[in-house]
């Protein structure tokens, strides 16, 4: 199972892209996971205590989430691992974005 949180698709040019451009537009998302898979203390932080982590930043780097973005960090419920969380941040991402798009009947 493919477990992207940013679903990717190939463009007819031939690149890849976000096939789900709005779930972060800016990029924060990725950088969050990205800071949390390098540095041990920012993953521990993000999985026990995600709104210390998103309020102690990344270093000297802060993060600039939309409030959607944050509302789907904190609606992560007990990670046991980054792999984990990033896996409640797809799910609950894909439940949102299901919810806020008009039924094509």
């Amino acid at each position: 199972m493919n477990k992207h949180i940013f679903p990717l698709e190939q463009t007819s040019q031939g690149k890849i892209s976000p096939s789900s451009p709005s779930l972060s537009p800016n990029g924060e998302l990725s950088r969050l996971i990205a800071a949390a898979v390098v540095d041990q203390r920012f993953r521990e932080l993000l999985l026990e205590n995600p709104v210390a982590a998103l309020e102690s930043n990344y270093g000297s780097e802060s993060f600039h989430l939309t409030p959607e973005e944050k509302a789907l960090v904190l609606s992560i419920q007990c990670p046991t691992s980054l792999a984990d969380f990033a896996e409640q941040l797809t799910k609950n991402y894909l439940k949102a974005n299901r919810k806020s798009k008009p039924s094509q009947d």
